[in-house]
């Protein structure tokens, strides 16, 4: 064999070496891919079921919301940061309270918005939900800073 073909042929081994390492990567990503999708629909799974059980219950936050978000903490980061959230106050009050605020908030800013703005649309939606109660849906196009929001 000649200069040539030796180099030749050692050019080849690392290329192959390169190939082989890329796909032992990428299995492994894909292994990481896969169990993390698995732990998903665990957590979808899990939310579902809370649903059912427990729509007429008194304390639909905690005995709802809480569970489903534990479950998803615990299949995206551990069951560590998952329990950290029994720290959070649920009574009905509370979030209540939180609810009031972050709507109220909500509507001062878009009020402000609107009444900047020069021009704007509104969109009105009326439906009725699976218990017969109405809903209505509202939804606001304007300009805000140049820009249609």
């Amino acid at each position: 064999m000649n200069v040539f073909g030796t180099i030749i042929d050692g050019e080849r081994r690392k290329a192959m070496s390169r190939i082989e390492e890329t796909n032992e990567i990428l299995t492994y990503n894909l292994d990481k891919i896969k169990n993390l999708l698995e732990k998903q629909e665990v957590s979808i799974i899990t939310l579902f079921n809370n649903v059912q059980n427990t729509l007429s219950r008194e304390k639909p936050v905690r005995d709802l919301i809480l569970p489903a978000a534990k479950a998803m903490v615990s299949a995206m980061i551990d069951e560590k940061a998952a329990n950290s959230l029994n720290k959070i106050a649920l009574s009905n009050d509370t979030v209540k309270k939180r609810t009031d605020g972050l709507s109220g908030n909500i509507k001062e800013q878009l009020l402000r918005r609107i009444n900047k703005s020069d021009y704007f649309s509104l969109q009105l939606d009326g439906s009725t939900d699976i218990t017969n109660k109405s809903v209505l849906l509202f939804y606001a196009r304007y300009e805000y800073e140049n820009v249609i929001s």
